[in-house]
């Protein structure tokens, strides 16, 4: 897929569709191409392919034209449950990884087994064995000073559009008692001129998650905190992830679910790691 990761080394988002389309060059005459046909670069992709000579396109997505296609999305909290046409075989599996950009990966996935021949029973089993990893959505329980709360650590990396995926995976958290969602956020890392601007537009996203408290971390998640405070919601801001884990530690209560997620530069591992580590063990809050 193409999204705007990696934009400062870019000049355009479409710049980094043509980067990614050198890769055709190097498919045989008999090749096949698995595209996103929801992606907004498809005719673009498609364009590359057939120019370098690929001979069949097979595509996946939502999109009604598209080979591989989801026609019934159920999401749940930790897992997906999914109908689709898999180049009219009738597929009902479940994606064990929570988000609807999982449920694409998994139509990719599937593209690509029809591709080869495979079994595409067995392929679609499997899938709901997929297990978050972390720093990618695994979540873990940790101790509060009444309870516990749970952790989804996305803290390896992001760009907006993993951003909002993440986001959208918090708002199906379910919260316990009195918890609440909070979103904890790190810069966004490699976006050049369009940094402030694409930070900002976060703040729909979190709006969408209900988000109950946000703690922006890191110069550039100070455009999403204004617009954020300017919305009425409740928002921190932190200078990096150690000043992040005082903002956070004396505000956690029993049922909370907490969203870490950043570029890997921003740090937001460190949180996560001490986010895990037993009461006494954890680094005293100032606070």
């Amino acid at each position: 897929t193409v999204a705007s990761a990696h934009r400062e080394f870019f000049d355009s988002e479409e710049a980094i569709a043509d980067a990614k389309a050198e890769i055709f060059t190097g498919l045989p005459p008999d090749g096949i191409a698995v595209l996103n046909r929801d992606n907004r670069h498809f005719e673009r992709l498609a364009a590359q392919a057939r120019n370098a000579g690929v001979g069949h396109i097979l595509t996946f997505g939502i999109d009604g034209a598209a080979d591989v296609r989801a026609q019934d999305i159920v999401l749940h909290e930790t897992l997906s449950c999914v109908a689709a046409d898999v180049a009219g075989t009738r597929l009902f599996f479940k994606v064990g990884i929570p988000g609807r950009h999982w449920v694409m990966n998994a139509l990719g996935a599937l593209a690509v087994v029809h591709a080869l021949d495979g079994d595409l029973s067995l392929a679609a089993l499997a899938l709901a064995e997929l297990r978050p990893l972390a720093g990618r959505g695994a979540r873990a329980r940790i101790a509060t000073k009444r309870g516990h709360a749970t952790v989804i650590d996305e803290s390896y990396n992001a760009n907006p559009e993993s951003m909002r995926a993440a986001l959208a995976v918090l708002g199906a958290a379910q919260t316990r008692g009195s918890g609440r969602r909070i979103a904890v956020l790190g810069d966004m890392m490699e976006l050049g001129a369009d940094a402030t601007r694409a930070h900002g537009d976060l703040a729909s996203a979190v709006i969408a998650a209900k988000a109950d408290l946000v703690i922006a971390t890191g110069p550039l998640m100070r455009a999403l905190a204004e617009r954020l405070i300017a919305a009425g919601m409740r928002c921190l801001m932190a200078a990096d992830a150690d000043g992040a884990y005082e903002a956070l530690m004396p505000r956690l209560r029993d049922g909370d679910v907490i969203l870490v997620k950043g570029s890997n530069a921003s740090g937001m591992q460190r949180l996560v790691d001490r986010l895990k580590l037993p009461p006494r063990a954890r680094p005293r809050s100032d606070d």
